[in-house]
């Protein structure tokens, strides 16, 4: 025998178990681990949805605006709220339909008293019919995008 084969066996029995065992529980619980993840940072990423929306990011907006928005299916619910990430999403008016997938809502950017050069943040959720679409109430808050809708990338504007 080689000396590295004598000195590997002269190690006490209880050291070759735990080199065999460690690395086998410790993969054992990393899997555990990664399967009780929560699954919601994925959804947010794949329910973006290509949703084409009239107003483009940095475009100067009124107090009242009219929006147009684009969808491949379903009926569109918009949100707004204040640059800072930590505002609330506030529900706008319900969508009208134009024709086809094309659709127009009111859209509300701050009060009478809100300065010129505040910056506000769009996003236009893919609800899957009217009725669930309705389930949104105008001038309602939401704290955060509802990760099980599709909806669009965020916009960001600029109130005149």
């Amino acid at each position: 025998m080689t000396l590295e084969r004598r000195s590997f066996m002269k190690l006490p029995r209880k050291w070759v178990y735990w080199m065999t065992i460690v690395p086998v529980l410790g993969a054992a619980g990393f899997g555990v681990w990664k399967f009780w993840q929560p699954r919601s940072a994925n959804a947010a990423v794949a329910a973006v949805s290509p949703i084409a929306v009239s107003t483009k990011p940095g475009d100067p907006v009124s107090r009242v605006e009219r929006m147009t928005c684009e969808l491949a299916q379903g009926w569109p619910v918009i949100l707004v709220r204040d640059a800072n990430d930590r505002s609330p999403w506030w529900v706008q008016g319900q969508a009208e339909r134009q024709d086809g997938q094309r659709f127009e809502a009111r859209v509300h950017f701050g009060n009478e008293t809100t300065e010129s050069g505040q910056r506000y943040q769009i996003v236009v959720l893919s609800a899957a019919d009217e009725s669930a679409a309705r389930r949104f109430e105008t001038g309602t808050m939401l704290d955060e995008i509802p990760s099980d809708l599709p909806h669009s990338e965020s916009i960001e504007v600029v109130r005149r």
